[in-house]
């Protein structure tokens, strides 16, 4: 995991899917998805949460020199952020300990009371409203940056960088 945007640890933490070099067209898209990586990791979901918020999230600061592979071993071997904190002295918060553990505490409150997902029938995509297309576009002024005979189905499906993310 090469990672240390807490905009990234966030959807990983909430388990969702990330895509990954959407803005970098020399690169395929590579698709993460937080569950997968946390079974990978063979995390309980306390244990995961508390391996990302070590690496930094949008709630807490990242704790210094602390990157994915210590951050793991760290939790494999305490357990907890706490315990982390209390026998590793090497690696202290930036802020106070009493800080840090207050943001933890925000951050796993969080991490943990996340409405259930939609069902997955919910997610599908089903055919373009193309009317209604149109007028989103129209109502943001987005019909000025397209071409005159756009189109709106064409746009909406398929792979931009017409690429495989799953090559190699």
């Amino acid at each position: 995991m090469n990672c240390y945007s807490p905009i990234t640890q966030d959807v990983l933490v909430y388990e969702a899917p990330l895509i990954r070099n959407i803005a970098n067209r020399s690169d395929p898209l590579v698709l993460v998805c937080g569950s997968q990586v946390r079974t990978a990791l063979q995390l309980s979901k306390p244990a995961y949460i508390d391996f990302l918020l070590l690496l930094g999230t949008d709630f807490s600061q990242r704790i210094k020199n602390v990157g994915p592979q210590r951050a793991l071993k760290f939790i494999r071997e305490y357990g907890s952020i706490e315990r982390v904190i209390a026998q590793e002295h090497k690696y202290p918060p930036r802020l106070s300990k009493q800080m840090y553990l207050e943001q933890v505490g925000i951050a796993r409150l969080a991490f943990s009371t996340l409405p259930p997902l939609p069902d997955s029938e919910m997610l599908e995509q089903h055919d373009v409203d193309h009317v209604k297309v149109a007028e989103i576009v129209q109502k943001y002024g987005l019909h000025r940056m397209l071409p005159a005979q756009w189109n709106y189905g064409a746009a909406l499906e398929g792979n931009y960088f017409d690429d495989d993310p799953r090559a190699k």
